[in-house]
């Protein structure tokens, strides 16, 4: 029932019993019939009021059973979706960690590579100056040149791709941040999804 239609009821039912005793004590009875009346319409009452009283035990301990469920239901969901949730930043954070172990790889390999390129390089022009005459010193001298160009280019790409590298880091960095908090965000909806039912 609503609350007005108990508050209906309450005012009918205390109406009824008011009109039930002023009756009595209007009418024309002796008092021991009046007491007798009274009495019976007490017994009435308090019968009544033993049947709501058990009418309200019942329907409270039912509202108890469908709290305690709802609760349990309520803590199962949290429970799984926490687990849920943790999982999944652990998938986020072993995959970033493995792209940057890939990424640090990837850098290391291309130094690597480049300065093999620049020994080499640098290791011909030196080869080719001492064995060149005038002419081939002149040509070992541009080749030189071009061999720092190249080792200056190869260090500015190097350079380049090492920046590159950093700021993917940043953004699988971001990226991962940006999940745990959204991760974090989920669960509190769960959570205040949960409250309000």
């Amino acid at each position: 029932m609503s609350r007005n239609n108990n508050s209906f009821f309450l005012g009918a039912l205390f109406g009824g019993a008011v009109a039930g005793v002023a009756a009595l004590l209007f009418a024309p009875k002796s008092g021991r019939e009046l007491r007798d009346d009274i009495g019976q319409e007490m017994d009435e009452l308090i019968d009544l009021a033993y049947d709501y009283t058990d009418y309200a035990v019942e329907h409270g301990s039912r509202i108890v059973d469908v709290a305690s469920e709802a609760g349990k239901d309520i803590k199962i969901n949290l429970q799984n979706t926490a687990d849920h949730l943790k999982d999944q930043f652990v998938d986020l954070s072993h995959d970033a960690s493995e792209r940057w172990d890939e990424l640090k790889e990837d850098t290391s390999k291309i130094a690597d590579i480049a300065s093999e390129g620049v020994s080499e390089v640098m290791n011909a022009s030196k080869e080719a100056a001492s064995n060149l005459s005038e002419k081939g010193a002149k040509m070992a001298e541009d080749v030189k040149e071009g061999a720092q160009m190249v080792a200056d280019q190869v260090k500015e790409d190097t350079k380049e791709i090492s920046e590159e590298v950093k700021d993917s880091a940043e953004i699988i960095k971001d990226d991962a941040k940006s999940a745990a908090e959204d991760v974090k965000e989920s669960a509190e909806e769960t959570v205040d999804k949960q409250k309000n039912k």
